[in-house]
C-alpha cells in the first residue's frame, strides 16, 4: 500500500509556463521528465534552470524553477529542504498569482507527506481558491488530486470521491489526458480501500488504456491494477499486470524497476511458483544491491531467496543468503527473526537438529509483529520434537503455533483479510491433523480440523473461537438433532472424515487432495456442463466420490436419515445429494438421506434451542425485478410467477417486485424484522471477491447491485433465507473457511439457514421447485424437508428435469439442523 501511494503522488506535476524562450525551453523539458518519472535528470535540468535566473532570483522564471525543485524534494521525501524552499516568501504582484496557488498546494502537499491529512485538506481548500482566482487550471487539478488523496485516507469517502470525480470530468472535457490518468488513478486505489476491487479495476484499466499519457504513468496504473488483482487473488491477471509495469520501469529510475522486480517475484512464490519467482528476486536484488538507498530493499529481497532455496532444499544457496540477508539488516532490527528462522531451517535440513532448536528458541525470543515467522519457528520446534518421539511437547509446540495465528486473525479489522488469512497457515493444520491421525487421536484431530473452520463466520455467530470445541459437543448436537454429522478435511498427503452420530465418533482415511479435487471438476462437469444422467451409466467420477466419501459411512444411516456435511476445499463446490448410488436399484443419494450443509460443526454446538417459524406476517418477497440495461441479465420469464407462490405462502408477506424490487427496498423494509426472505433475481458471482457477489436487483438512485459484503454486515434473524438466483452459495471456497458468497454473507448477518444455489440455474425449473418448497413450508414442513420433498418432486416426474442439473443446484445451509 505504501509504494503505490507513492507512485500515486509521483504524478504530481509542474504547471504553468516560463516567461523567456530559454528558461521556457528548460522548465518544460525538466517538467516532462519529471511526469515521466526520471527525477535524476529532472533535477539536472531543474538545477540548470536555477543557475540560468540566478542574476533575478525573485523573478517569475526563478520561482518556477524552485517550486518545481520543491516538487522532487516532495516525492523524494526529503521534507527539510522542501520546507526550506516553502518558508520563503513569494514577492507580489498578479504575475505572480499562478505561483502563490501552487506554493499553497506544495504546503498541502508537504503537510500530506507528514501524515497532517487533516490541515492539508484546509491548506489545499486554500490553495483552490487561489488557483480560480489566477485562473490556474493545472494547479487546481493538482489540489484535487490530493485533496482527494488526503479525504479518503482520513475516510471521507464521499468528499473525496466528489473531488476525484470533479477532476476526472474536468479534465477529460479538458482533453488532458495527464490529469485524467491521475484523478482515474487516484479513485481506483479509493475504491480499492472501500474494498470495490471490481469498481478500482474500472478505473485503473481506463487509466491504462488511456493513449496520450506517458510510460511512467501508465506503469503506475498497471502497478496498482496488478496490487488489485493480487488482493482479489486473481494471480495470473497480477503478474500479466506487474510484468508490463516491471518492463515499463525498466528505463526509469532504478528504485521503481527493482521494487516492481521484487513484488513480481514475491507474487510467484506465494503462488508456488518457486523458479520463477526466485528468478525474479535474484534480479532485483542484483539492482538493489551496492545502493544504499535501496539496502533495506535488499535485504528484503535476499530473505525472501533464503526461504525459497529452503522450500527447495537447495541449502548451500539458502545459506549463502540467508548469509547476505544478515549483512544488510539494520542493527537492531525486529526483521532478524526471518532470518534466524531461515538459519533454523537451514539447520534442519542439514541435519543439525541442536543448532536448530537453538535457534527456534532465539527466534521465539525476539519481540516481533508479524505472527508467520513466530508460527514457522514452533512449527519447526514441533518437528524436532516428533523426530526424537516427544509426542507431547510437539502437539504443544502445534498449539502455540496456532494460537498465535488464530489469535492475529481475529484481530483483522477487514473481513476480506481475515478470509484469505489462514490461506497462508493451511499447511500448519493439515500438518498437525495428520501427526494426530499418526497417533490415532481421532477425537482431538477431529476437534483441530473443526477449529479452523468458518472462523470468521463463527464471530458474527457468537461461537468462541480461542479454544477448540470438545467432540463430545458434537455428539450432544448428533443426538439432539437425530442426525449424523461428517466432516471432511482434505490435504496434500492424505485426507480424513469423521462421522459423528449420537453413540460415537468415526474416523476414515481418503486419497490425498490431489486424487479428490480433480473427480470433483469432472464430476461438476458431467452434470453442469453436459447435463448428463449420471445414474444411466456406471463408472463416473460420482460413483468413484461415493465410494470415497461415502461409502465409509453408509452403513451409520437409516433411511431417509438427516445428515450433516461439513465440507473442505473443492468438496463445497460438490452437493453430495447428486452422487450415484449402485445397488440393487441405481439412484442418486438424495433418496437415502435429508441432506444439509453446514460451515462447522462448532457453530452448530453453539447455535440456540431450535424456535418455532416465525409467523406469515415476518416474511420479506423480492424479487422479479425490473430488467437493468445490461445484456448479461436478461428477463426471467417465470419470475413473476414465482413471486406470486412463494407470496401466497405467506398470505401477509410484504412484496417488493418489479421497479420496486431495489436494493434500497431491501434494506428499507428493514430484513431483521422477518423470519422468511425470499429473493427470485439474477446474481453476480464474483470467484476472485466473494463479498463483490450481488443480487442483481431493480436500479435505484445508487445502482441495482445488492452487494453480499452489505448483506453480511448488516442483521437478521431469519428462520430461513432463499436467494432463488445463480452461484449464490458461493464461487470460491477459502481454506477453512468454506465456500464464501451470498449464503456465507446472510449466515453471517444470523440467519439459521439459506437456500442457495451452487451453479447456474435454469428459471423454469427453479421455479417449479421453489413453488414445491414453499407449498410444503406452507404445510408445516421443516424446511430441510420441504427442499428435499421438493427435489423428489422434480426427480420423480421424468423428463429433463429428472437429471440434477435441475434439481440439484439448491442446497439447504445451515447454522442449526
Amino acid at each position: 500500500m505504501r509504494r503505490a501511494a507513492l507512485a500515486a503522488l509521483l504524478l504530481l506535476g509542474a504547471c504553468q509556463r516560463a516567461s523567456t524562450p530559454d528558461a521556457n525551453r528548460l522548465f518544460e523539458a525538466a517538467t516532462d521528465q519529471f511526469r515521466h518519472g526520471e527525477l535524476a535528470e529532472a533535477r539536472k535540468l531543474t538545477m540548470q534552470g536555477i543557475d540560468l535566473t540566478s542574476s533575478n532570483p525573485s523573478s517569475v522564471d526563478a520561482w518556477r524553477f524552485r517550486l518545481l525543485s520543491t516538487e522532487i524534494h516532495l516525492v523524494l521525501r526529503e521534507k527539510d529542504e522542501a520546507r526550506s524552499i516553502l518558508r520563503e516568501s513569494l514577492p507580489d504582484g498578479a504575475s505572480f498569482a499562478p505561483l502563490r496557488a501552487k506554493k499553497q498546494c506544495l504546503e498541502g502537499q508537504l503537510q500530506i507527506v507528514e501524515g497532517q491529512l487533516g490541515p492539508a485538506i484546509g491548506t489545499l481548500n486554500a490553495a483552490e481558491r487561489l488557483a480560480h482566482e489566477a485562473g490556474a487550471t493545472d494547479v487546481f487539478f493538482d489540489v484535487l488530486a490530493l485533496r482527494g488523496q488526503a479525504e479518503v485516507r482520513l475516510g471521507h469517502w464521499d468528499d473525496g470521491r466528489t473531488s476525484l470525480s470533479t477532476l476526472i470530468d474536468q479534465a477529460g472535457h479538458r482533453a488532458d489526458d495527464y490529469h485524467l490518468a491521475l484523478g482515474l488513478i487516484n479513485l481506483g486505489r479509493a475504491y480499492v480501500g472501500l474494498d470495490r476491487h471490481d469498481q478500482a479495476l474500472t478505473y485503473l484499466k481506463t487509466a491504462v488504456d488511456l493513449t496520450h499519457v506517458t510510460m511512467r504513468i501508465r506503469s503506475v496504473a498497471l502497478y496498482n491494477a496488478g496490487i488489485c488483482y493480487t488482493r482479489l487473488g486473481d494471480f495470473d491477471r497480477a503478474l500479466t499486470m506487474q510484468q508490463q509495469a516491471a518492463q515499463a520501469s525498466e528505463p526509469g529510475p532504478k528504485v521503481f524497476f527493482e521494487q516492481a522486480l521484487g513484488e513480481l517475484g514475491t507474487t510467484y512464490l506465494y503462488k508456488g511458483e518457486l523458479q520463477q519467482g526466485t528468478k525474479y528476486l535474484e534480479r532485483a536484488l542484483g539492482v538493489a544491491i551496492g545502493d544504499p538507498s535501496m539496502r533495506r530493499d535488499a535485504q528484503l529481497w535476499a530473505n525472501y531467496l533464503a526461504w525459497a532455496y529452503i522450500q527447495q532444499g537447495a541449502w548451500d544457496d539458502a545459506e549463502r543468503l540467508s548469509r547476505q540477508s544478515r549483512s544488510l539488516r539494520e542493527p537492531d532490527s525486529a526483521d532478524v527473526i526471518y532470518d534466524t528462522v531461515n538459519d533454523a531451517a537451514i539447520a534442519q535440513g542439514r541435519g543439525r537438529l541442536n543448532d536448530a532448536a537453538k535457534l527456534y528458541g532465539s527466534a521465539l525470543a525476539v519481540r516481533a509483529t508479524d505472527p508467520f515467522p513466530i508460527a514457522d519457528a514452533y512449527v519447526g520446534l514441533a518437528r524436532l520434537d516428533l523426530a526424537k518421539g516427544r509426542t507431547a511437547q510437539a502437539a504443544a509446540h502445534f498449539e502455540s503455533a496456532l494460537e498465535v495465528i488464530e489469535r492475529t486473525q481475529s484481530t483483522l479489522i477487514k473481513t476480506d483479510y481475515q478470509l484469505t488469512y489462514l490461506t497462508r497457515g493451511a499447511g500448519l493444520y493439515s500438518e498437525y491433523i495428520d501427526t494426530l491421525v499418526g497417533q490415532r487421536q481421532f477425537d482431538r484431530a477431529l476437534e483441530i480440523a473443526d477449529s479452523s473452520r468458518a472462523r470468521v463466520l463463527g464471530e458474527r455467530q457468537g461461537v468462541e473461537n480461542r479454544g477448540r470445541t470438545p467432540a463430545r459437543e458434537f455428539q450432544r448436537v448428533a443426538r439432539q438433532s437425530g442426525s449424523t454429522l461428517i466432516l471432511y478435511s482434505l490435504g496434500p498427503k492424505q485426507s480424513n472424515a469423521w462421522a459423528v452420530t449420537a453413540t460415537g465418533i468415526e474416523h476414515a482415511s481418503l486419497p490425498r487432495a490431489s486424487e479428490i479435487v480433480p473427480l470433483v471438476r469432472d464430476y461438476q462437469q458431467m452434470i453442469v456442463a453436459s447435463s448428463a444422467d449420471p445414474i444411466a451409466s456406471k463408472g463416473t467420477p460420482g460413483d468413484a466420490l461415493y465410494s470415497m466419501l461415502v461409502a465409509p459411512f453408509a452403513r451409520l444411516l437409516g433411511p431417509g436419515a438427516p445428515v450433516v456435511i461439513v465440507p473442505d476445499a473443492a468438496l463445497s463446490q460438490l452437493n453430495f445429494e447428486t452422487l450415484p448410488v449402485d445397488g440393487p436399484r441405481r439412484h442418486y443419494w438424495i433418496e437415502d438421506v435429508k441432506m444439509m450443509v453446514a460451515p462447522s460443526l462448532g457453530i452448530l454446538a453453539a447455535a440456540p434451542a431450535p424456535r418455532a417459524a416465525a409467523g406469515p406476517q415476518q416474511a420479506l418477497v423480492i424479487g422479479d425485478p425490473a430488467t437493468p440495461d445490461d445484456p448479461h441479465f436478461p428477463p426471467l420469464r417465470y419470475a413473476a410467477a414465482e413471486v406470486s407462490a412463494v407470496a401466497a405462502a405467506f398470505p401477509n408477506a410484504t412484496v417488493r417486485r418489479g421497479a420496486s424490487a431495489t436494493p434500497q427496498a431491501f434494506r428499507d423494509a428493514h430484513p431483521e424484522r422477518f423470519g422468511f426472505i425470499h429473493f427470485t433475481a439474477h446474481a453476480s458471482a464474483n470467484k476472485e471477491s466473494p463479498l463483490d457477489s450481488a443480487v442483481i436487483l431493480s436500479p435505484d438512485a445508487n445502482g441495482y447491485k445488492l452487494y453480499a459484503r452489505d448483506v453480511a454486515e448488516g442483521r437478521l434473524d431469519a428462520h430461513l433465507v432463499t436467494i432463488s438466483a445463480c452461484r449464490t452459495a458461493g464461487d470460491r471456497a477459502y481454506s477453512g473457511e468454506g465456500l464464501v458468497g451470498f449464503a456465507w454473507a446472510f449466515l453471517r448477518a444470523g440467519a439459521r439457514r439459506v437456500l442457495a444455489g451452487l451453479w447456474d440455474v435454469d428459471d423454469r425449473s427453479t421455479s417449479e421447485l421453489m413453488t414445491q418448497v414453499y407449498a410444503g413450508l406452507a404445510r408445516g414442513d421443516t424446511p430441510a424437508s420441504a427442499v428435499r420433498s421438493a427435489k423428489l418432486t422434480l426427480l420423480a416426474g421424468g423428463g429433463v428435469t429428472a437429471k440434477p442439473y435441475y434439481w440439484g443446484p439448491f442446497e439447504l445451509i445451515v447454522a442449526t439442523p
